[in-house]
């Protein structure tokens, strides 16, 4: 009897010991996802009792918000389209997506109830208002940045190089959350895709916007780089592999200065074949490829392969190959020209603020990655200068405003290359550093400066 007793005082201690550690491992490790999965039935009916934050930009100017029409409460959305991949949606029916989903929790307070404020709810029936959540995003700029891409495939990343905070992230075509009722099947069945957020999800070739990678170990490794000369036919061979120069344009024997200006592929495709791939990668990587980043939204990792053959080292060498980047990711390597070489943490959330216009939490601008020193920073932003001024990037120029840039073209197999330009200004004193793409829109230099020079002028003028 006695070691039955014993046996099954053992047993439930271990079944009590496994409920308790259960319990724990989600609060310590799974509440974050509990408290934004659209399954958690008990975040839909925190949505009866509480007045859903507003969503505002940096400006106090509403993007989101739940407005009250006699017993019913709607959710209203600003911005339109050009909004709609950022801010997502928060629906009954169809979930939540976006910043509605990211901050879904601070939005409803449910982490910041306390005993009076429950019994305000339950026994009172008086409805609480939950947190507003206050955007580093420019309203202003969001639209023009839009209406910019004048509804082509692509995306704009507008980063402030100084502190991280994102000024603007568009992804085109968009949608507008306020339809999202109305046009559910139609957006679902779209080819083009408006739901899909372009800026951080979209992975493409950068083509030789990537160049500032192979330059910045070529700066850092080569001694006597300055005094090299490069000889461009208008084709380089690697093994067998012909690869071409824009327009096959033979540039002759070219520094490196120049190699830049005029984007020499044959140039780049010889540095990188000297810098090798270990060190190829650990540059790459330094300025953020293959990291996930800590962002308000979901990234997708940037790719920079590991192992390479020689021919797939000369066309990563000019952002071809397996070499995949998202307009975030472009930005961030823009950004590290404009700050003497340092990458700061990007974010879109400045401030959460309680219904009292309390603030519940803040965001710092703190730095994220060093992938260059100070001195090759300079050298870039400098050469960077003269592309806008005398190379390819002449489009990306700004009567009175000093505008460093780098253009790009990237192949894709059976259809139009890739449209790329990424740049910054004014470039003694940056103040903001944007990356564009065009999918298949043709000449970086032609389609995607334009779109960075007006860009820049609508945020600065």
């Amino acid at each position: 009897m006695k070691r039955n007793i014993r046996n099954v005082l053992i047993a439930t201690v271990l079944l009590f010991s496994v409920l308790i550690g259960y319990l724990l491992y989600f609060e310590f490790f799974k509440k974050d996802a509990l408290l934004t999965s659209d399954y958690n039935r008990r975040l839909w009916e925190e949505e009866n009792k509480m007045v859903r934050g507003s969503i505002v930009d940096r400006n106090g100017q509403a993007i989101a918000e739940t407005v009250t029409e006699g017993n019913n409460r709607r959710r209203v959305y600003h911005g339109g389209k050009s909004m709609g991949p950022l801010i997502g949606y928060n629906n009954k029916q169809y979930g939540r997506t976006g910043i509605e989903a990211a901050y879904n929790k601070d939005l409803l307070g449910v982490e910041t109830k306390n005993p009076i404020q429950l019994f305000r709810q339950d026994i009172l029936g008086i409805d609480d208002k939950g947190n507003d959540v206050v955007l580093t995003i420019d309203s202003g700029l969001q639209e023009a940045a839009y209406d910019e891409l004048d509804g082509r495939k692509g995306a704009a990343v507008a980063i402030n190089p100084q502190t991280g905070e994102v000024l603007a992230m568009v992804s085109s075509p968009g949608f507008d959350p306020e339809d999202i009722d109305d046009n559910w099947k139609e957006l679902q069945s779209d080819e083009n895709s408006p739901m899909f957020n372009r800026a951080t999800q979209g992975l493409y070739p950068p083509g030789s916007v990537f160049k500032l990678i192979p330059l910045s170990a070529a700066l850092e490794n080569i001694d006597d780089l300055d005094d090299t000369r490069f000889h461009c036919s208008g084709a380089t061979d690697v093994n067998g592999l012909t690869i071409r120069d824009f327009n096959s344009t033979a540039h002759g024997d070219i520094g490196i200065d120049r190699a830049f200006e005029v984007s020499c592929n044959s140039t780049f495709i010889n540095l990188g074949l000297k810098i090798g791939t270990k060190e190829m990668r650990q540059y790459a990587d330094g300025f953020g490829f293959n990291k996930e980043l800590d962002f308000d939204l979901p990234v997708k990792k940037s790719v920079y392969p590991n192992k390479l053959s020689k021919k797939e080292l000369a066309l990563s060498s000019i952002g071809q190959a397996d070499v995949l980047a998202t307009p975030m990711q472009m930005a961030m390597v823009a950004s590290a020209a404009a700050n003497d070489g340092t990458i700061m943490q990007p974010y879109l959330v400045k401030d959460v603020m309680d219904s009292n216009g309390k603030m519940k939490s803040s965001t710092e601008s703190d730095e994220y990655l060093k992938p260059i020193s100070q001195t090759t920073a300079q050298r870039i932003k400098d050469m960077m200068v003269d592309v806008v001024e005398k190379g390819t990037g002449r489009s990306a120029r700004i009567s009175g405003i000093n505008v460093a840039g780098k253009t790009g073209t990237a192949e894709v197999q059976d259809k139009e290359s890739h449209a790329w330009f990424i740049g910054f200004a004014p470039a003694d004193d940056p103040q903001i550093a944007v990356a564009v793409i065009v999918e298949n829109g043709g000449g970086g230099g032609k389609v995607a400066a334009p779109i960075v020079r007006n860009i820049i002028n609508d945020y600065l003028k």
